[in-house]
């Protein structure tokens, strides 16, 4: 094999290898903001002000709540970008709406 077949499947290996760590890179991505997203959704639903009079107890559940709502709104504002777009195909508002299925909130 001459020097130079050799050094173009070594190209050839290298650029499968930084495209399949790219797709991991990806795939984490997505992951992690589908867990944030399910999370968010899940603490909106289980935090109430509803019986509450301690207001200490009220400060921290309303600081929770606006922690969760602005990463809901983070979570969506990326699941509709451009860039999860280049991550992958799966429509981003299917996503939303699956997680949304499955912890019980519209």
């Amino acid at each position: 094999m001459t020097e130079k077949k050799k050094a173009e499947l070594i190209e050839e290996k290298d650029v499968e290898t930084r495209t399949v760590w790219y797709e991991d890179l990806a795939n984490e991505i997505i992951l992690r903001a589908v867990y944030d997203y399910r999370k968010c959704l899940e603490a909106l639903k289980k935090l109430t002000l509803e019986g509450v009079e301690d207001k200490k107890l009220i400060r921290k559940i309303k600081i929770k709540i606006k922690e969760a709502e602005k990463m809901r709104k983070d979570c969506e504002k990326f699941f509709l970008s451009g860039w999860y777009g280049l991550l992958t195909e799966i429509p981003g508002e299917k996503v939303m709406s699956t997680i949304k299925e499955q912890v019980g909130v519209n």
